[in-house]
């Protein structure tokens, strides 16, 4: 098969009466068929997003994160900033037998993250 990875982000911003967005939609091939979904805890003292060992041997390219809380933010290592509900995708740059190394720290306490991840 082909394109069994949907990548689908998008912007608007409305204001004054106008509108910008912009739209990026992508597809590509899962040549194997290593992916994970799960929920870790995240606490104040941070710890590494971990992933299964199946798929950093095969190698991690897409990863989507959620913060499940409606309270607590989750520092993530590369960056981002998870407010409450908030998600955030991106594409990871480590080759095949390389865990990609990111770790997350709740802000104020304990906090679920949802991970959704794709191999290649």
């Amino acid at each position: 098969m082909a394109n069994e990875i949907s990548v689908r982000l998008g912007l608007t911003i409305s204001k004054n009466n106008s509108t910008i967005s912009g739209v990026a939609d992508n597809k590509y091939d899962l040549t194997g068929s290593e992916r994970f979904a799960g929920v870790q805890v995240i606490t104040t003292t941070g710890n590494p997003i971990v992933f299964p060992t199946d798929l950093i041997i095969a190698g991690v390219t897409f990863v989507w994160l959620k913060n499940l809380s409606t309270t607590q933010n989750i520092q993530i290592s590369n960056g981002f900033l998870l407010h409450p509900g908030e998600g955030t995708i991106f594409r990871s740059d480590t080759g095949p037998g390389v865990d990609p190394g990111l770790t997350a720290t709740a802000v104020g306490a304990p906090a679920d993250l949802e991970i959704i991840a794709a191999g290649t």
